[in-house]
């Protein structure tokens, strides 16, 4: 029932526990911050490294003060036979308050420990992740308290509005998939493996941050990439040696590996760079397994046939069986467009190499061949897009659409992780009150999540604070690594610009959601709809109407609509080879953790499998699957991205319909992130679409 916020990572190529006592998965010194140092993004007691612990200590006494309170307060209603609706109101407010003050800490401990420079902080982070975990899993599996929340819910029934019955019976739900129904023994083992089950998280994710390769090639190999003196600069540092005139040495850096992989016509490079990035944590194979197995001895004993049966089963799509319709329905719509894709590269490799076998390696720099030969205009979105127009463009949809001002503070010593972070404050144009806050980290460095995320630090919600109900404003990050440098004036390629949006559209969710309870706030529904408002969010970057507003040059010229058209004729040339591998990479995800697990299948095994099924290259000697943060983090949730792009294509299309930057598409757009998890995502949907939606 309590349940720490998920962090949400962007699209890949790139919870709280049943009271969704929920974590959503620097630039400070190790010793204690001077007199004039502001706390850690401006929360109050978090000043040194050791403060995650006092804080967390100090979140586990409130939790158990709110718990007793709540304890005698509902036996007291029992014993004198009355619940009036003030009384049962508190009590639902002190459930809440509980996960708030839980996950206060353990949602900030989430993202410092992902992204903090200093080593110290991070190490102080995960640690106290783990005490507030544990103390999660015991809340969860209270019997105390699982009865209050029952009791709250048959008295409420006469009471209670449709936010409040919404929340009291989720917190039912979870509580029982979460095995409140089982013995005391069992319930003590479902502690204790969930315990187990978060180490194994812990090191899978620790293992993907810290996974390097280093390799030389020699110099003469690398024939398109000239490398600048930045570069170089920027590899002497990683690298702490010297980079050699006959000899270049590369790491498995994201920004290295994608630039060779798309752009370096030499075959043997390209291979190389795909291996030495396809290996870099093979200690993660074990973790993998092992994460595997536990996840499925958790289901099991929670009565169900799998982890993605248990993961599917609170979700829109229903059950597991759904989902894999919907993947085969997804597979086989590309059939016929992925064949003539393929033949369009074989025929180019033909062309340039000899041979017509295409290899893993090859299909970036074939696509980008292609892709380039095809233009007629040479357009260039990464002449309009640098990470300051993307800025702009998004107070414009703010500002256009939702009636939000998105401006600029600084910040303070100490408030920071890192040196190049970004803050916004957002405020109603309207009535001048305080939305939230985000913070944006944005570039590239050693030692960070190295994906794209959104995190939640606090929810927008209401909180007990003694008798009273306080008002709390989100805080929420994003966290990227676009380009190689760390300027606002970077240019970025476009599917940079729209992994930016993407984790923007959650950004907006958390920070726009209306709801009395940190439970149903912003990002914490099913997480087949909350990808829906970042996969709306992308199409600000593909429809001109957005983009005259913000992609400009250097030299003034605002982007053509022709040119857009022409951008988007381009992107889509291998739209069924990318959705195609998609779906791959969401079935692997079902079967991985399907009923099938204990068959001893190895996880690289059916990763070859399922590339022979969909007809995709495959490369044997690497393990992909132990660089995949997704599979940690979304787990059995993957096919969330292809069914949340379904639903947000038809809301995009009725925004369309109205103007798209006006208020009155911002009006559908609002209507989606106000409510959070408030409401059915269904009904959601069919508000803003204006009418019901018969499915993804």
């Amino acid at each position: 029932m309590l349940r720490p916020a998920l962090h949400l990572p962007a699209r890949a190529f790139k919870q709280c526990l049943p009271l969704r006592f929920s974590p959503l998965r620097h630039l400070t010194s190790n010793s204690s911050s001077s007199s004039q140092s502001r706390p850690l993004l401006n929360l109050p007691g978090y000043t040194t490294p050791d403060s995650f612990l006092e804080q967390s200590n100090t979140a586990i006494k409130e939790c158990t003060a709110l718990r007793s309170d709540l304890l005698n307060s509902v036996n007291s209603d029992d014993k004198n036979g009355t619940s009036t609706s003030s009384s049962l109101l508190l009590n639902l407010h002190r459930l809440d308050t509980i996960s708030n003050t839980i996950c206060a800490v353990i949602d900030l401990t989430e993202l410092i420990r992902n992204v903090h420079t200093s080593p110290v902080w991070r190490s102080k982070a995960n640690e106290s992740f783990g005490i507030l975990y544990s103390f999660i899993s015991e809340l969860n599996s209270d019997q105390q308290l699982y009865d209050c929340v029952k009791k709250i819910e048959e008295k409420g029934v006469k009471h209670f509005n449709y936010e409040e019955s919404r929340m009291i019976s989720l917190l039912r739900s979870e509580f029982e998939s979460d095995g409140i129904h089982l013995p005391d023994e069992k319930r003590k083992e479902i502690v204790n493996l969930k315990n187990d089950l978060m180490d194994l998280e812990s090191e899978f994710q620790n293992n993907i941050i810290e996974g390097r390769n280093i390799y030389a090639v020699h110099s003469r190999e690398i024939k398109a990439l000239n490398f600048d003196g930045g570069v170089l600069e920027q590899l002497r540092g990683h690298l702490g040696r010297t980079v050699r005139d006959e000899e270049t040495v590369l790491t498995t850096d994201n920004y290295f590996t994608s630039s060779i992989l798309k752009y370096e016509p030499s075959p043997s490079l390209r291979r190389e760079t795909y291996i030495q990035s396809n290996t870099v944590s093979p200690q993660n194979l074990l973790v993998l397994s092992d994460l595997r197995s536990l996840r499925h001895e958790i289901s099991l004993t929670l009565g169900f046939p799998s982890h993605s049966d248990k993961t599917i089963n609170d979700k829109m799509a229903g059950n597991r069986t759904n989902v894999l319709n919907f993947l085969q329905t997804q597979m086989s719509s590309t059939q016929s467009g992925y064949k003539r894709e393929m033949e369009i590269l074989t025929d180019k490799k033909f062309e340039l190499e000899g041979n017509r076998i295409i290899k893993p390696w090859d299909i970036p720099y074939y696509v980008n061949i292609c892709k380039e030969n095809s233009t007629v205009t040479n357009m260039d979105y990464s002449e309009y897009l640098t990470v300051s127009n993307c800025l702009n463009g998004m107070k414009n949809v703010c500002g256009e659409l939702l009636g939000v001002s998105m401006f600029e503070e600084k910040v303070e010593v100490g408030e920071g992780w890192c040196e190049s972070l970004i803050k916004f404050n957002f405020s109603d144009k309207d009535e001048g009150n305080h939305l939230g806050t985000l913070y944006l980290d944005l570039f590239p460095r050693e030692g960070k999540y190295n994906h794209a995320a959104h995190f939640t630090v606090r929810c927008g919600c209401s909180y007990l604070k003694g008798a009273d109900l306080k008002s709390q404003k989100p805080v929420v990050a994003v966290v990227a690594n676009l380009g190689s440098g760390d300027g606002l004036e970077n240019s970025i390629s476009h599917n940079e610009a729209e992994t930016l949006f993407h984790e923007f559209g959650h950004a907006m969710h958390s920070i726009m959601s209306r709801t009395k309870f940190q439970h149903m706030s912003g990002t914490r529904g099913p997480v087949d709809f909350v990808e829906t408002p970042s996969h709306i969010m992308e199409y600000f970057v593909r429809d001109w109407r957005s983009l005259k507003e913000f992609a400009v040059r250097r030299d003034g010229k605002v982007i053509e609509e022709e040119d857009v058209k022409e951008g988007e004729r381009i992107k889509g040339m291998f739209k069924n080879l990318e959705k195609r591998q998609q779906t791959l990479y969401s079935e692997y995800d079902q079967v991985l953790f399907g009923p099938t697990v204990m068959d001893d299948m190895d996880s690289g095994v059916i990763l070859e499998n399922l590339h022979g099924k969909y007809g995709m290259p495959y490369a044997h000697g690497t393990h992909w699957q132990s660089t995949f943060g997704h599979l940690n983090t979304y787990g059995a949730a993957y096919y969330a991205y292809p069914w949340a792009q379904g639903i947000a294509g038809n809301i995009y299309n009725e925004m369309s319909k109205v103007g798209l930057m006006n208020r009155e598409s911002g009006e559908k757009f609002g209507s989606l992130l106000r409510p959070g998890g408030s409401k059915d995502p269904f009904q959601l949907v069919e508000d803003s679409l204006g009418r019901p939606w018969s499915g993804a």
